[in-house]
């Protein structure tokens, strides 16, 4: 999973290394100023950043699917 993916950081490092490691890429949180003032505030973003409740429900799908049985 990548996180904090932004313009300042960068994107794809994640990816890149899922093609080194032979692992599967999840995801992708991106870093957003209202995802910042919320956790500052000692919240829970994905309560409140529906882009982030997507994002991580996208995540936690491919993660379940990737599983072993």
């Amino acid at each position: 999973i990548e996180n904090m993916s932004s313009e300042i950081f960068g994107k794809g490092g994640a990816e890149k290394v899922e093609k080194e490691m032979k692992v599967k890429f999840l995801g992708r949180v991106n870093l957003d100023q209202k995802i910042r003032d919320i956790t500052d505030a000692a919240k829970p973003a994905i309560l409140e950043v529906e882009h982030l409740q997507k994002e991580f429900d996208k995540i936690f799908t491919k993660l379940i699917f990737t599983m072993p049985a």
